[in-house]
């Protein structure tokens, strides 16, 4: 799933590690499975996104996963960016 989001826009694991900043094992665990794409840390989500030129609702869109896994993810990413100030300008960076 995540392997044919990032394959679809183009990149392999390496380019997208290299546009990214993410370190190229992650990528490659989250490539072939070995990593649920819902345990990355936030900030690997948002250096994907970025990359990949989309939001996180386009990824969790892409990735489909199960409903309450979807759900708890982005009630974590709004409290994350909610109550944390110095989250809100690294989004608006990214953004």
């Amino acid at each position: 799933m995540f392997n044919e989001l990032v394959t679809s826009k183009g990149f392999t694991g390496y380019a997208l590690s290299k546009k990214s900043g993410v370190p190229q094992s992650t990528i490659s665990d989250l490539m072939i499975g070995k990593t649920d794409i819902y345990n990355a840390k936030w900030i690997t989500i948002i250096k994907i996104c970025k990359a990949l030129k989309i939001t996180s609702e386009q990824l969790n869109k892409n990735i489909k996963k199960s409903a309450w896994l979807s759900a708890s993810f982005f009630i974590s990413m709004y409290i994350l960016f909610r109550f944390l100030p110095w989250t809100q300008s690294l989004v608006q960076t990214v953004w």
